[in-house]
């Protein structure tokens, strides 16, 4: 609704609560949107909702296109006729070309720069999507998600683990966060994972902790052929007395996990105390 279109006699929110009832409506109808309710005061609101109508809009009619048409098709060397200095120099233009047009390339591990250009250069350049371009709304892009980096990932599993299991603010609700397989193995027993929080917990009932301070990884290793991990390593954790702080625990700790069908490593057996 633009100003020309405004109720005289309206105030400004008044106007602006009618645009958003607008908006919603339109979703509605045109989207088969529901319940777009929310707690935003009017103003976001109305960006809000004006950010979804627009993509919305866009995507129904979007053609697919390659990330290289969308970065209008920059000319670039081969990596093999330039030297370090400036592949690094090359790299820094086609990030300020992604930023441009609204997409996003991130690397979760330290590569060096070769790879990253072989990366961007003969696989990102060929990825499609769809020609979407709003102000402020990013397609986003994960080097991993190309290039599984496993041992990343298990140290990911496991410092969620236990920064979930041993926050002072963990119940049963958060179970689900952490990275459990559906049977664990535990002081030489197979037992289902809801037995194996039961044990957490009572484990958090007896120390009270309040907290992961510190992790160190000994070793990580794993077999992608058998789908099998593990990794060793040791942890620093502050607890509670009385609800105040009353020292740390340090133990080291053992733990194999398996590598699921979707491509998570889970928590399967567990060897510290």
């Amino acid at each position: 609704m633009k100003a020309k279109d405004k109720v005289r006699g309206l105030t400004k929110r008044e106007n602006l609560k009618a645009e958003n009832d607008l908006l919603k409506m339109k979703l509605t109808a045109e989207f088969g949107m529901k319940e777009m309710k929310s707690d935003l005061p009017d103003e976001l609101e109305n960006e809000w909702l004006n950010n979804i109508y627009n993509f919305e809009k866009q995507f129904k009619d979007a053609k697919r296109i390659s990330v290289y048409e969308r970065l209008d098709k920059p000319e670039f060397k081969k990596m093999s006729d330039m030297n370090d200095e400036e592949i690094s120099s090359e790299l820094d233009c086609f990030f300020e070309l992604m930023e441009k047009n609204n997409l996003t390339l991130n690397f979760l591990c330290d590569y060096n720069d070769r790879i990253k250009y072989e990366f961007i250069t003969e696989e990102f350049f060929k990825k499609e999507i769809d020609d979407i371009r709003i102000d402020g709304m990013n397609t986003n892009f994960i080097y991993e998600d190309s290039h599984p980096n496993h041992e990343y990932d298990i140290k990911e599993a496991v410092d969620d683990f236990f920064k979930f299991f041993l926050d002072e603010r963990f119940n049963e609700e958060h179970t689900g966060f952490i990275y459990l397989n559906d049977m664990i193995s535990y002081l030489g027993k197979t037992i289902p994972k809801n037995e194996y929080i039961k044990i957490l917990i009572t484990f958090r009932e007896e120390i009270n902790p309040a907290g992961l301070d510190f992790i160190e990884f000994f070793n990580v290793t794993f077999d992608l052929e058998k789908k099998t991990g593990e990794v060793s390593g040791a942890i620093s954790f502050s607890v509670l007395e009385n609800g105040l702080p009353n020292g740390q625990i340090t133990s080291e700790f053992k733990l194999n996990l398996i590598y699921d069908e979707f491509g998570f490593w889970l928590i399967s057996k567990n060897s510290f105390p």
